[in-house]
Parts: structure tokens; sequence; C-alpha cells
């Protein structure tokens, strides 16, 4: 393999460091969060090892290989993500060694018809599991309302971890939440809070300053914070809203695979088509950069609610019966 980048001093590199630390650099390029950086890292450590084990030269055939082993070994989703990572890092070495960019008209790994790997949950559903939260107690409330924000504004996983206390404002006299988008650089998104959910934050902030004992709550302290030993008052990290989500779903009966924190996401969108809300809201409260990808989620609803099948049937059976 070309040597990507020049090594000073002299040092001797083998292949694999020579690529580590090159995939290194072009993260540091990338100017990314630390979140996008630990996907970045997954799939540049599955790349390095492929190309290791194979002895490879980093090219247009093994990049193409690379991506047949990762439909072969990871879910879609997955295989696409470290797939696009990898070529990315293709494209920036070709340029940085002023070569052609041998990445040019490779595919890429395409999605299945079945266009989300997670299924919505319904409105009834979501009620169901963010009952199964019936204390008074300050566990029970903190992931009551996490559930019931995800479910009322849309809001990601990424995002809940991300809310702070100062998150709510006040604005011509309706409240608002200040989002920290995936991908985004900031909280520059706003999304609408529904009066009686304003309420449960409320009960939810004080509840919180009683507990942290400082009988007021600081406006730059996280949102959602943790009470465990290791951990109390910190900021509840992100794997721990997944696993209250999924232990609730379980609770309530919806023990799938396909049902998790983010079907909540899925189950706002899809209670939003359903009763007719606009599309361009339903993207601007999920934060679609594209009405294409808000346009999934009618297409996912019209393939849920497709009665073709049935009314032929029903047609056809009329003749049998004949």
């Amino acid at each position: 393999m070309k040597e990507l980048i020049t090594i000073e001093g002299g040092a001797i590199e083998t292949q694999e460091e020579k690529l580590s630390r090159a995939f290194a650099d072009w993260v540091k390029f990338c100017d990314v969060g630390q979140l996008t950086q630990r996907a970045y890292n997954s799939a540049a450590s599955k790349f390095v090892a492929f190309v290791r084990t194979g002895n490879l030269p980093l090219n247009q055939e093994t990049l193409i290989k690379f991506r047949e082993y990762c439909k072969e070994n990871f879910s879609v989703s997955t295989a696409r993500l470290y797939f696009t990572v990898c070529r990315k890092f293709c494209q920036w070495s070709c340029q940085k060694m002023n070569v052609a960019d041998f990445t040019a008209g490779i595919k890429g790994v395409k999605l299945t018809t079945d266009l989300h790997a997670r299924d919505a949950l319904t409105a009834e559903d979501m009620a169901t599991t963010i009952n199964t939260f019936t204390g008074n107690d300050f566990l029970s409330v903190r992931n009551r309302l996490i559930l019931k924000i995800a479910a009322e504004c849309g809001l990601r996983r990424v995002e809940l971890h991300r809310l702070d206390c100062a998150d709510i404002e006040l604005r011509r006299g309706k409240y608002f939440l200040k989002v920290w988008g995936k991908a985004r650089a900031g909280k520059n998104d706003f999304v609408a809070l529904p009066k009686e959910l304003k309420k449960d934050i409320d009960q939810y902030l004080k509840m919180r300053a009683e507990l942290m004992k400082n009988g007021e709550v600081d406006q730059k302290a996280p949102f959602f914070i943790s009470v465990s030993n290791n951990s109390y008052g910190r900021r509840l990290d992100v794997q721990s809203f997944s696993k209250i989500a999924k232990k609730a779903l379980v609770n309530a009966g919806f023990d799938s695979k396909r049902l998790v924190l983010h079907s909540f996401r899925h189950g706002f969108a899809s209670a939003a088509i359903n009763s007719g809300v606009d599309v361009r809201k339903i993207q601007k409260t999920l934060r679609h950069r594209s009405l294409n990808v808000t346009e999934i989620y009618i297409a996912d609803e019209n393939q849920f609610n497709n009665d073709a099948t049935e009314i032929v049937a029903g047609r056809l059976n009329e003749f049998l019966r004949g």
C-alpha cells in the first residue's frame, strides 16, 4: 500500500499502523462530535482489521470487498455506516496523495425494502409503555418523562442525553425545548412543548432540585441525571436511555428486537401522519434536513395500512365459494 502520510524522523511503521494513523488524522479533519467520532473509529477498526487480515492494498477492489464483508456480517444500517465512513476516508486519502479517486462509481450498501429497522409504536402502545412507570419517586418520574418527551416531541436518544436544564425557553407565550440534534454543531433547533408535558417537566425539575439539595436548578446542569452510586448527579449516559425504554417496553408486553427507544420517535411520526398533520410540520419537528427523509415515514405508514391483499382475497373468495 502506498504510504498515505510522510513519516517524520525516519520512523518505521507497519501497514496497519500507517492506516490507523491516517484514519485518526481523517477523523480530526472531519471535526465531528464525540458520538460521531466513536462511530467513525468503530468503522476504522473494522476496516483496518479487514485490510490487515487479507494483507490488502488500499484500492478499489479492497473497498468493494469490504462492502461485501460488511453486508455479510452486520445489519443493513451498520453495514451502510461502516462502508460509507470508509469510502469517505478513501476519498480523502486519494486527495491527500494527489492520486485518482478510486472510490468513484462504487455503489453503497442499499437499504432493504424494509424502510426502517425499528417499528413504530401506536399512540396506545406508547401510552401503555409510559404507564409502566406508576410511582411518584424520582426514578419513576424521570423515566416516565424520558419516554413522554420521546413520544410527544420525537426526540432521539442523543438529543435526550444532551438536554440541559436551561433548554426550556418561553417565546411569545409558548414554551419550547432547545435541541442539539444529530450531526449538528450545537443547540440550534427548537421543538414546541405541549402544555401537559411542560407541567411534567416542572414537576421533574422540582424533584431534581430537592434531590441535589440545592433548592434550585442550576441552568447549566444536565437535565436528565443519574442517581447511581458511581455517577450520582451527573448526566445520564446515552446507553441508559435505551435500557430504560427497553425495560419499559418488555414490562408493557412489547418484547421485540424491533421495538426500542427510537420506536417512540417513529410513533410520533406515525401518529402525526395518521392525524393529518402537514408533512412539512412533521419534518420541522423531527428536524430532518430533507423532506425526502420525512416521506419515508409516510411510505412506512402506507405499507402498514395497505389493505390491497385483503381486498383482492375478498374478491377472489367470492368466486371460490361460488
